[in-house]
């Protein structure tokens, strides 16, 4: 009974810390989804044979706080697949 103040504030500054996060990405959205986009003439244009264009491309039409969200989806899948794999359950 003597750790229940410890977890309850570890859980407390844990649901405070992921609020400000979920905010601040949807702050961080909604400005990049409002934010002027390239004119379409110019988008399709582009010759997309370099990575570096493919990505210039990718920018020019997709917001980058989407972007960030679905690297960051696919970093954690693979890092959890990874310890998933390394640590498997006791049954």
């Amino acid at each position: 009974m003597a750790e229940y103040p410890v977890l309850h504030t570890q859980w407390l500054f844990g649901a405070l810390f992921g609020g400000t996060v979920l905010l601040l990405m949807f702050i961080l959205c909604y400005w990049a989804l409002w934010k002027p986009q390239q004119d379409e003439k110019v988008a399709e244009r582009q010759d997309l044979k370099e990575a570096r264009s493919f990505f210039t491309w990718l920018l020019g039409i997709a917001p980058w706080v989407i972007i960030l969200a679905v690297l960051g989806t696919v970093v954690y899948t693979i890092i959890h697949t990874g310890i998933a794999a390394v640590k498997t359950p006791n049954w």
